[in-house]
């Protein structure tokens, strides 16, 4: 009986030093497909055509507008608004925000605040490039 409970033992010992332990598992690098790797290193060989970057100009146009556009619409502004417009605008918000929950009024006032400098360094760029 205790050389079948040691065959028994030795074989569950050895079984388990060949089944896979589940750390090992968690820290093998998954492995990628080929077809996915080799889409990641190969150019789109379209993209430098003549006609496509003139199409991703203009779309980088129409998003540059379209977000300065946003930041004017939050605070109200015209587009055209001059740097006192906006100063004076931002400042009557901020005062606005005073009467607000604290938190609340700190966030706003923050995001009034990032929507300024962002706007101040639209006028920049557009003065800068004439």
């Amino acid at each position: 009986m205790k050389i079948a409970l040691l065959s028994t033992a030795a074989l569950a010992a050895t079984c388990h030093a060949f089944a896979p332990s589940h750390r090992q598992s968690l820290n093998t690098p998954r492995s990628l497909s080929l077809s996915a790797v080799a889409a990641a290193k190969l150019p789109d060989p379209y993209k430098n055509l003549p006609w496509n970057v003139e199409r991703e100009e203009k779309r980088k146009e129409r998003r540059l507008t379209n977000e300065n556009s946003a930041l004017f619409r939050e605070l109200g502004l015209p587009q055209d608004a001059s740097y006192e417009d906006v100063a004076a605008k931002t400042k009557h918000l901020i005062e606005l925000t005073e009467e607000l929950p604290k938190n609340e009024g700190i966030k706003k006032k923050i995001k009034i605040e990032i929507a300024r400098d962002k706007i101040y360094q639209i006028c920049l760029n557009e003065r800068i490039a004439g």
